[in-house]
């Protein structure tokens, strides 16, 4: 199980690497062509940014696909309360990939520089055109978690 986790921490921070930063900038319209996951923040620690690697179930293992990055563009700390947003298009999945179980796994960034994965990923079954909204709560030093708290929304 360590190993596992430690993979996927390996791989968060090489695509964290890979993708840009997008920060709370006015967000495109969801349209037939991009879904979005809206982060809350609903924890009293200092946050500074969340990353988000994405996986699909491909005969019976788990295939990475990706994964990006949000958090202000000036390095200041995420108030609680506040959404941070995740949008994908058609062009951050492999034409042969079925949207029908996405697995989202968390890392909220600390002030330290640290990271720390959420407890337990969202499991999604996305469709374009919709949003999904999800929170994450809980602390440093005793876990934090992220859930979904509504149905999807057009």
């Amino acid at each position: 199980m360590h190993t596992n986790m430690m993979r996927r921490l390996g791989m968060a921070l090489l695509l964290l690497g890979t993708f840009g930063l997008t920060g709370c900038a006015e967000q495109p319209k969801v349209d037939e062509t991009r879904f979005r996951i809206e982060v809350v923040t609903r924890t009293a620690d200092l946050v500074y940014g969340y990353g988000l690697s994405y996986a699909w179930a491909d005969g019976g293992s788990e295939r990475t696909l990706g994964g990006m990055s949000v958090q202000h563009a000036d390095g200041s700390a995420i108030t609680p309360g506040e959404t941070l947003y995740f949008d994908f298009t058609t062009d951050d999945f492999p034409k042969d990939v079925s949207l029908r179980e996405m697995t989202v796994y968390l890392t909220v960034y600390r002030p330290d520089g640290s990271m720390r994965s959420a407890a337990a990923p969202l499991k999604l079954t996305p469709q374009y055109g919709r949003i999904y909204k999800a929170e994450v709560s809980g602390s440093a030093a005793h876990g934090y978690t992220v859930r979904r708290t509504a149905l999807p929304q057009t």
